[in-house]
């Protein structure tokens, strides 16, 4: 949970000792961090989409520096 709740939560006694309450009461002024339409999982946000575009890029690239690298080195024996 939030560190800020006991501070900006009007009925936490309530709910510290209850553990739950039928309302949740914030005190005027505070601004809520989550919201019913976020999903419970941060894993689902953070997880970065790999386009297949740019995963081809990177292999083009990858191969390139190694065939440069094969021939200098080639080039140098």
């Amino acid at each position: 949970m939030n560190s800020k709740l006991p501070v900006d939560m009007d009925n936490y006694l309530e709910y510290h000792l209850m553990g739950t309450v039928s309302q949740v009461r914030m005190k005027p002024g505070c601004i809520p961090t989550k919201f019913e339409c976020l999903s419970d999982s941060k894993i689902e946000i953070s997880i970065p989409i790999k386009r297949p575009n740019i995963l081809k890029k990177q292999r083009k690239i990858l191969i390139e520096e190694c065939q440069r690298y094969s021939q200098k080195f080639y080039l140098q024996t």
